[in-house]
């Protein structure tokens, strides 16, 4: 019997896990481009859901491809087999940084590269492709570009860094175009930016690094009413930095900060500035060994285990070093990967994101000397784990999903076969549309092993129930937390901080959510309802008492008019 279905099978998890070791496979060409390629970046950059591969050359006596911009589309047919497609910025000003993000408010990514005294903007068009460069004057020698929201109006801006001069630029975007700022900065080059909230407050911040004149890692908080602060210095001992990453690294909730420090062991080191729980950076970070000539420095989850791994680009030795916060003591704190072509210094050589829509976090890279794009794709397997719970099964089915929101999937529950047995989960959301039902009705009882999923919302999850068109798949013994929705659509722009909280968070809603009721839906680790309330005020900001909880971890649910929103808070 053949049944076409048309729903949304809601995935929901609470509990913990353990996870496999980090891996990557060998380094895989994806182009030998010509030329000398710099600098990489990976977004979705045609509004298909599927993550793309950007490449910037400089010269190399190589004039059908120097200074240019390569993009290779990812193709679920034909994984980056089709030619790319390329763009001159400049006849003779080298590419020196590129980010990736919606820098116009249109829900659409746009290219942003750093070049000569400019920045160059491509929009990307409704059609999902790349509109002509606009060029914006910035300063001499553009070499640190970072994205974000410096005046928390809910739009995307630009932070822009100049080598041999003694200021940054910020470019706001406003509903017709920028308004720019400057900031004095210590004298530059070499120099990297990153956004982040390093004071959890909500806020982002720019963490800019020199890497030559007045060398260190230097801090622009942004202000409650808007805008930055002047900066404050970190001390690094005389030493020279030359790539700076922000992510949360011993798993606290709050955001930390890595720079490399160049030289050949002994002298190679990391340093790493753990964000503490009054929302400070040490003064002094931590120095940790490092191989020989760490560059190019990026952190990302890699494994699932809901903390940041560091990944470093070793220059000249064909290495990547990856660390993780557990190792940090070893003799050895890294783990090497070879990667042979790698002889690059720019701190925007190294990229990451899901370049096969598996839901890891890959990792792309130019090879200068040699010309190439190369990747590294994560073959990270986590161990599954085993549920508090036992679940029982009241009828017997294969589930086979071919269509997919936003990434491209296929699940399969059996459970006339997987009793005791392990259960993949790869996405949270699917969108079924074939549904085969066996004729005989069977019931049992089963142990749920479940896999984490690292593109996901829900990195720590047992399965509770899973609901086609009411008919229950799966059905909990004893009812943990039970959530059905006929749609589920994440939405970034969303904000909830501090988080960690010590009791009272900011809810902060875009447009046209501002005017949408709120319901408020909480459950403590162990699956307890703490709190289902309608938040009464309207409006962009909105504020949520929850001084009342214990210590400890939830999982909050918004419904937010016709959207759900799901995140995972840490009461302090």
């Amino acid at each position: 019997m053949l049944k076409k279905l048309l729903s949304f099978c809601l995935i929901v998890v609470l509990g913990s896990y353990s996870i496999g070791q980090t891996s990557f496979s060998n380094a895989i060409t994806i182009d030998t481009i010509g030329s000398s390629p710099e600098v990489t970046r990976i977004g979705d950059l045609n509004n298909d859901g599927l993550n793309d591969i950007v490449v910037g050359t400089q010269s190399y006596f190589d004039p059908q491809n120097d200074y240019r911009v390569f993009i290779y589309y990812q193709d679920s047919s034909a994984w980056f087999q089709q030619s790319p497609i390329k763009f001159k910025y400049s006849p003779k000003k080298r590419i020196m940084a590129l980010r990736i993000g919606d820098v116009n408010n249109d829900k659409l990514n746009d290219l942003i590269i750093g070049f000569g005294d400019s920045i160059g903007i491509f929009y990307q068009n409704s059609s999902g492709s790349l509109n002509s460069m606009i060029r914006y004057y910035s300063g001499k020698t553009v070499d640190g570009l970072g994205l974000g929201d410096f005046n928390d109006d809910g739009r995307t801006d630009i932070a822009v860094g100049h080598w041999g001069e003694n200021f940054i630029r910020l470019f706001i975007r406003t509903a017709t175009g920028y308004n720019t700022h400057t900031y004095p900065s210590p004298n530059s080059g070499r120099d990297d930016l990153e956004i982040g909230d390093v004071n959890n407050d909500g806020l982002d911040d720019v963490v800019f690094m020199t890497g030559q004149g007045q060398t260190g890692v230097h801090v622009f908080t942004q202000k409650k009413s808007g805008l930055l602060n002047a900066y404050s210095s970190y001390n690094l001992s005389g030493k020279f930095p030359r790539g700076v990453a922000i992510g949360d690294f011993n798993g606290d909730g709050r955001k930390d900060v890595a720079a490399s420090l160049s030289g050949n062991r002994p002298h190679a080191e990391m340093a790493i500035w753990l964000q503490n729980a009054s929302g400070t950076l040490p003064q002094t970070p931590q120095f940790i060994d490092a191989y020989d000539l760490p560059h190019s420095t990026e952190m990302a989850d890699f494994n699932c285990d809901g903390t940041d791994e560091l990944l470093v680009l070793n220059h000249a030795w064909g290495k990547l070093s990856l660390y993780d916060y557990d190792s940090i003591n070893n003799s050895i704190p890294y783990h090497l990967i070879v990667s042979p072509y790698v002889q690059v210094t720019n701190p925007y050589a190294l990229s990451l994101g899901d370049i096969n829509d598996d839901g890891l976090i890959d990792i792309a890279l130019p090879g200068e000397a040699s010309g190439k794009l190369m990747v590294h794709l994560n073959e990270s397997k986590p161990i599954p784990s085993k549920s508090d719970s036992t679940y029982s099964y009241v009828n017997s089915y294969n589930v086979f999903s071919k269509t997919y929101t936003k990434t491209t999937t296929q699940i399969v529950v059996d459970t006339d076969t997987l009793i005791n047995e392990y259960i993949k989960v790869t996405t949270t959301t699917l969108e079924i549309n074939q549904t085969y039902q066996s004729d005989s009705i069977t019931t049992d009882s089963i142990n749920i092993y479940f896999s984490p999923w690292c593109g996901g919302y829900y990195l720590d999850t047992l399965i509770n129930s899973c609901t086609i068109n009411n008919l229950q798949l799966l059905k909990s013994d004893t009812s943990v937390l039970s959530i059905s929705s006929n749609t589920f659509n994440p939405i970034s722009d969303i904000q909830l901080f501090p988080n960690p909280s010590s009791g009272n968070l900011t809810l902060k809603l875009p447009s046209p959510l501002d005017t949408a009721n709120v319901q408020l839906i909480a459950h403590s680790s162990d699956g307890s309802l703490m709190r289902d309330e309608f938040i009464i005020e309207l409006g962009v900001t909105r504020n949520l008492d929850i001084s009342e909880f214990a210590s400890g971890v939830y999982l909050v649910k918004l419904k937010i008019g016709s959207y759900n929103y799901f995140t995972r808070i840490v009461k302090e």
